[in-house]
């Protein structure tokens, strides 16, 4: 009974992609460089270390502030399937993260655009393996985290959609 109970919770784990790993980013503009590094390293593919991840992405844009687009482009560059996406729900995020997604949330944290990848969603809550606070899983109330996501000019609820 045991080995079938640990096996069903594997299966989901690995299903719904809850095997992230944590890391912490180390500098202030990272954070989407940590999280496509975390998704590469869940999906067992090589992945750079954090510096040599900023230096593709300033790559790839080109000498102006980098997008979402940038970073989805640098982590098809390594193996990942990567489709930036806007105007998502919580409770669409959360089906492709149970369909076996990491979904990388842009949002205004304190104050600047900010990346997360995303954990789950009870209704009240949003938790997100976030890089530059290291805790994992940061817990964000869900009235809060809204206000954040969907802040016009930048953000709109986007995000990156990562698979293999």
């Amino acid at each position: 009974m045991r080995k079938l109970l640990f096996f069903c919770l594997l299966s989901l784990s690995t299903a719904w992609g809850r095997d992230i790993p944590k890391l912490q980013q180390t500098t202030d503009v990272t954070c989407g460089v940590i999280c496509v590094r975390a998704s590469l390293l869940a999906e067992g593919l090589f992945a750079p270390s954090e510096l040599a991840l900023w230096e593709r992405l300033i790559h790839h844009a080109w000498g102006r502030d980098p997008t979402l687009y940038d970073l989805a482009e640098v982590a098809r560059d390594l193996g990942l399937q990567a489709t930036v996406e806007w105007g998502m729900t919580l409770p669409r995020v959360k089906a492709l993260h149970r369909s076996g997604e990491r979904i990388l949330l842009n949002w205004n944290f304190e104050g600047v655009g900010h990346c997360s990848l995303f954990r789950d969603y009870d209704g009240v809550n949003v938790y997100l393996m976030d890089p530059w606070v290291g805790w994992d899983p940061a817990i964000v109330p869900v009235s809060y985290f809204l206000g954040q996501w969907y802040q016009p000019v930048y953000f709109y609820g986007g995000g990156i959609r990562f698979s293999r």
